[in-house]
């Protein structure tokens, strides 16, 4: 990790801040970072360096996430725990209510939709400052083989299997081709995450954070009117509790890999469509997109954020 790093807790949440590295860098909104379910700080070493060239990147752990070393009680760990999570963890951090954008993978990307669609107890958005949003690895529908992974995910941890869990995870996170050329590496990586998380952790992401359900408020499709309904003014009814139009939300962005099983690009497409956000599908990558095409992810979002 880069020397000017500067670890730290926020809220009770682990936290990196790093950047802007380039001296007289141009003045750019600082970026958050947010990870899937079993990603912890050390996941996002490999682009945290170029992310903070220009601009102040701050990456934290939610709620269930690293679950070894962190105290924060899971037994809610719901989105909108997660949402009013987020804002306090950027409230700490100084940069809530200032422009900045958002990065989020898979869970960190549902999180980040939660967090920008839900509001406080007086009406009133829980992100005032959020400009950009960037999001990979969410759809408005996960597809057979998604919901079947899914189940496979919460038998294993609740059978009290985490490394059978990890398991399945990286085998249904990565293409055919990523998991051939690093067929050897595999069983280091399971090894990695199981020590990094605990089973409480998981399973409460797991359990509590998934919907099939398109008219429950934690659908991405639900999330994705709600942050449409903010930008526009219009009234979100009963999903978005009122006060919609205050959000500073200029754009956002969805990644998807041509390969994900999860969370499919034709029906990521259409949540991109219903949120009003461009869409962007990168070939040769299934699901973990950013560490697939580390290069050609970075390249796109970044391009988004600098416009």
């Amino acid at each position: 990790m880069h020397k000017a790093a500067v670890h730290t807790t926020l809220h009770g949440h682990r936290a990196l801040l790093l950047g802007p590295l380039r001296p007289n860098a141009a003045p750019r909104p600082p970026l958050v970072l947010l990870g899937g379910t079993a990603q912890w700080i050390g996941s996002w070493m490999g682009h945290l360096t170029p992310l903070a060239r220009e601009r102040k990147v701050l990456c934290y752990e939610t709620r269930g996430q690293a679950g070894a070393t962190s105290t924060l009680d899971v037994a809610d760990c719901t989105l909108q725990r997660h949402a009013t999570d987020m804002a306090a963890v950027l409230g700490e951090a100084g940069v809530a209510s200032s422009p900045f954008d958002v990065c989020g993978f898979s869970f960190g990307g549902r999180v980040a939709m939660a967090a920008a669609s839900r509001r406080d107890a007086g009406g009133q958005s829980l992100l005032p400052g959020l400009r950009r949003l960037a999001i990979t690895g969410v759809s408005a529908d996960r597809g057979h083989r998604g919901r079947l992974a899914l189940q496979s995910w919460r038998a294993s941890l609740a059978a009290g299997d985490l490394a059978g869990f990890v398991w399945k995870l990286i085998l249904d996170t990565h293409s055919s081709a990523y998991l051939q050329a690093h067929e050897a590496e595999v069983a280091g990586w399971v090894r990695a995450v199981v020590r990094a998380n605990s089973l409480a952790g998981l399973r409460a992401i797991v359990e509590q954070t998934h919907t099939e359900d398109p008219d429950d408020r934690d659908h991405p499709l639900a999330m994705a009117v709600e942050v449409a309904a903010s930008r526009s003014g219009s009234s979100g009814g009963a999903v978005s509790g009122g006060g919609g139009g205050d959000s500073a939300l200029e754009a956002g962005l969805l990644v998807a890999g041509a390969e994900d099983l999860l969370s499919p690009a034709g029906t990521a497409r259409t949540l991109a469509d219903a949120a009003g956000w461009r869409f962007a599908e990168l070939e040769g990558a299934a699901h973990a997109t950013p560490i697939e095409q580390a290069v050609a992810w970075r390249r796109t979002v970044l391009g988004f954020l600098d416009e």
